[in-house]
């Protein structure tokens, strides 16, 4: 019975699945033609994600350095 349930959602999942990558395909195209034209431009997204990333990284570091006790006496 646990099987049926499944089997039934995803038979309604199926086509939905397919009619939106049916739909996506075109716009899927126009990302890799615009990425082999521009890589200059793909670079610098990749890297203005990755220091956005690191600067929310630092930030956290500067906030946990005022929970961390470092004994300096001994």
């Amino acid at each position: 019975m646990k099987w049926n349930k499944f089997d039934d959602i995803m038979a309604k999942a199926k086509p939905i699945a397919t009619s939106a990558i049916e739909k996506s395909k075109p716009y899927a195209s126009q990302a890799w033609s615009y990425a082999k034209e521009n890589p200059g431009d793909i670079l610098l997204g990749l890297i203005t994600f990755s220091a956005m990333d690191i600067a929310d990284s630092l930030d956290e570091i500067e906030e946990m350095d005022g929970f961390l006790y470092i004994d300096t006496d001994s």
